[in-house]
């Protein structure tokens, strides 16, 4: 009887580990993809109002802080690329709006994802396609407000303004730096292209796994530190449409990393 019974606890035991190292069975039909954005500076929360140190020592304070990112690209697993739907794909991020840093993808086929690619700021086509095409945040006299030159027909794909200790005082700056960074590379005159481009895949062997019943999410980290390393603020305090903003441009290129992947039900 004794030997039956281990018999029977042995077949148990082998059915219970075949069960465990079964696959988890492969998503289906389409779901959302959530992705977050936290700003950062250094090893500090980022927030409006708060004193911040550079790496030069300096003192910043920032009254405003907000930038563009667009043109979606999810990247699967297989090495295959599902772009999100571009007339959808525009999204303004304001330090001020908390809920701006959250931005929720649907529909988005099933499968495992594992690298996101993105643009800072808003494509040439987009600058130039007619009014009547660009709504939402796209729209110059509403969701635009603020980040829009209409006297350079252009999208600021980064604004970034307060007081910085290392900034002039003469001429009644008193230390303000203005940082507004535009630039697609123009339409009949040609500039300078600050349109960035980010490839970015998963720490590790992270994946965010999309499906029906599925909604994982994807955490930036947004270092603003990176951005004001070495900028020279007692020359550049305010920087526009100029050949320096090619400098910041290539500093918040640096600012985006993935911390990690939630995926929940």
């Amino acid at each position: 009887m004794k030997k039956i019974l281990l018999a029977f606890t042995m077949v148990a035991v082998f059915l219970s580990a075949c069960k465990k190292e079964e696959a988890s069975p492969k998503p289906t039909g389409y779901g959302p993809l959530k992705v977050y954005f936290e700003h950062i500076f250094g090893s500090s929360t980022f927030n409006l109002k708060q004193n911040y140190i550079t790496v030069n020592n300096d003192t910043m304070n920032f009254s405003l802080f907000n930038y563009y990112v667009s043109n979606f690209e999810f990247i699967k697993s297989d090495g295959s690329v599902y772009t999100y739907p571009v007339d959808s794909s525009y999204f303004l991020i304001k330090e001020s709006i908390d809920t701006s840093r959250t931005i929720i993808f649907n529909n988005v086929p099933a499968g495992e994802y594992v690298g996101v690619k993105f643009i800072i700021g808003v494509d040439s086509l987009r600058n130039t396609m007619p009014l009547t095409s660009r709504t939402g945040v796209l729209d110059p006299a509403t969701g635009a407000a603020g980040m829009y030159w209409s006297w350079n027909t252009g999208y600021i794909f980064l604004k970034s303004e307060g007081t910085c200790s290392a900034a002039p005082t003469a001429m009644g700056m008193d230390h303000l730096f203005q940082h507004h960074i535009g630039l697609y590379g123009g339409l009949n005159t040609p500039t300078i292209n600050n349109v960035k481009k980010l490839n970015l895949a998963f720490p590790g062997t992270l994946t965010a796994i999309v499906g029906q019943g599925l909604a994982p999410w994807v955490h930036y980290k947004v270092d603003i530190s990176k951005m004001y390393a070495d900028l020279d603020f007692e020359r550049y305090a305010v920087v526009m449409a100029n050949p320096y903003s090619a400098t910041i441009a290539n500093n918040y290129a640096t600012i985006f990393a993935i911390e990690h992947v939630h995926n929940e039900k």
